[in-house]
């Protein structure tokens, strides 16, 4: 339901925010979740010239705020911390928040107006996603650290095409896989990390 949530239609996009609410129910009343993750690879356009962005993006971020609020305010010191794992591409043409620099920016943004919302929202990085979007992983892991917003990471590995292949972690490659993890010691990342260590049939 992610993706309506800068729907230009106020019911669609409520129904949106509504079910949203109900996942973290469930992440924090019966799965005892420890981060809930935003995925937003469903959240822009297929198009060309298909919307105004300005307006699409300010009323996700609202979106985000009124979840956030609403989900704070009912579950209090059990609230989960609420992450977004940036993706650039597919199944849509274009991402709202799909590199790890435009979702900080959106969680910072969301802090200044905010700062008892921002608190609770950081980064999942997706190494996959990263190399989707043309960038160092290790450099995206980096910039959530840097800020303290890397609340969880999924560690895999992407090759071409440009589809979510989820490969195991390394198969791009182990310097590159060595590095990110040396940033998270250095880093002194005590978030969860999850890993793909099961490569798909065609690439073994």
């Amino acid at each position: 339901s992610s993706d309506l949530y800068g729907s230009e239609v106020d019911a669609v996009r409520q129904l949106a925010i509504q079910r949203t609410l109900v996942g973290i129910d469930i992440a924090v009343e019966i799965l005892n979740a420890q981060v809930y993750i935003y995925w937003v690879g469903t959240n822009g356009t297929d198009g060309l010239l298909s919307t105004f962005h300005p307006r699409r993006i300010r009323r996700t971020r609202e979106a985000l705020i009124e979840i956030m609020d609403a989900a704070a305010g009912k579950h209090g010191d059990k609230m989960c911390p609420f992450s977004f794992e940036p993706k650039p591409e597919e199944p849509k043409f274009k991402m709202y928040y799909g590199t790890a620099a435009s979702a900080l920016a959106c969680v910072f943004r969301i802090t200044l107006e905010r700062p008892d919302l921002g608190r609770l929202m950081g980064l999942n990085i997706e190494v996959a996603h990263s190399l989707m979007g043309k960038t160092d992983p290790a450099m995206d892991y980096g910039e959530a650290l840097e800020s303290g917003k890397l609340f969880h990471t999924h560690e895999n590995a992407q090759g071409e095409p440009a589809y979510d292949r989820d490969l195991a972690a390394g198969d791009d490659s182990l310097v590159s896989l060595i590095d990110r993890m040396w940033q998270l010691k250095v880093g002194e990342y005590k978030g969860l990390l999850g890993g793909d260590v099961q490569p798909l049939p065609h690439a073994r």
